[in-house]
Order: structure tokens, then C-alpha cells, then sequence
């Protein structure tokens, strides 16, 4: 008789790549992403919940308001749109959007962390008057333009595109007079 193999407590990720060798697949082919999926991905990153080391924010003020040793900003995007975005909190969601990019992590598509660092670069320039990049006016300006013709940037993310675009170009247009 045939015994079964007990997959209830196998990772997901160790399903994953045994599906799709059994599917003949090879683990590579099976972290495309497809554009459809993106407006999706993007979503749930924006709903997961943002935890950062007391550390990685260098603050002695932090460690001060908390004993714990990660503190709970709650879900990402209630930080990235707050009424005044930290600066700081900023910084470190564009480094591991940054990263993410870079690295070409299986984790995200290489859009959705493109515009997750762009998102936290506006959102901190409009929300919090912090500028937390080194590019150019011209150059977030391009790179805002490229994320406004995503048609799975929608809502206020969308909103926080335009608001920064028209920021940049206003503060563009006063330079040159």
C-alpha cells in the first residue's frame, strides 16, 4: 500500500517549489510575476504591518517611549499616510523598498517596490516637508510620471503621485522666476 506523505506542516514556500517540480517547473519560472497581479501585491504590502527594530531607527527617543525591542507602527500604509509622515520611518521603508528593487526579490515584482520607494519619497516631501533622497526634482519628477501611468496605482496613492508632481513642478516653476 502507497503511504501518503504528510504535507500539514510543510511551509508554504517548501509547497510551492515541490509543486512546481512536480509540475516540471523550475523554481525560477515560478516567481513570474504577471502585471494583473500587481494592483493585488501592492495592496497587501501597503495592509501589512510595518515593524522596525528601536535600533534601526537610531533615536534615543523611541527606546525612551517603549521597552519592547520592535516597535509597532501598524499597518504600512497608515504610516506612509499619516498626517505627518516620520521622516525617519520613511527612510527606512525606501531603503528596503530600495533593496527589494535592487536585490530583484522574489518577494515583490520590481514595479511594486519601485513604487513603494517612489510612495515614501512623495509622502515625506508633501506630508512631512522632508526631502529623503538624493534624486533630482527632474528625476523624481520622471520617476513619478512612470508610476502615474501604472494603471494599478489608484485611489489616494495615486492622489499622493499627483500632489507631489504638482509640489515639485510649483517649486520648479518659483525657482525659475
Amino acid at each position: 500500500m502507497d503511504q501518503a506523505c504528510d504535507l500539514s506542516n510543510a511551509m508554504p514556500v517548501e509547497l510551492a517549489h515541490l509543486l512546481d517540480v512536480i509540475a516540471g517547473h523550475s523554481h525560477h519560472d515560478s516567481l513570474a510575476w504577471r502585471e494583473a497581479d500587481y494592483a493585488d501585491v501592492f495592496s497587501h504590502l501597503l495592509r501589512s504591518p510595518l515593524l522596525i527594530t528601536i535600533e534601526e531607527l537610531d533615536d534615543p527617543s523611541w527606546q525612551e517611549q517603549t521597552d519592547a525591542s520592535n516597535a509597532n507602527f501598524g499597518a504600512l500604509e497608515s504610516e506612509i499616510f499619516s498626517q505627518s509622515p516620520n521622516p525617519k520611518v520613511m527612510g527606512l521603508i525606501k531603503r528596503f523598498a530600495k533593496h527589494e528593487f535592487q536585490a530583484g526579490s522574489e518577494h515583490l515584482p520590481k514595479p511594486v517596490s519601485l513604487a513603494l520607494y517612489y510612495l515614501v519619497i512623495c509622502r515625506a516631501l508633501v506630508g512631512a516637508n522632508q526631502r529623503i533622497t538624493e534624486l533630482s526634482d527632474q528625476q523624481l519628477v520622471s520617476g513619478i510620471d512612470w508610476v502615474l501611468q501604472q494603471t494599478w496605482i489608484i485611489g489616494r496613492v495615486r492622489q499622493a503621485f499627483k500632489a507631489a508632481k504638482a509640489q515639485l513642478v510649483m517649486e520648479t516653476e518659483t525657482e525659475t522666476s
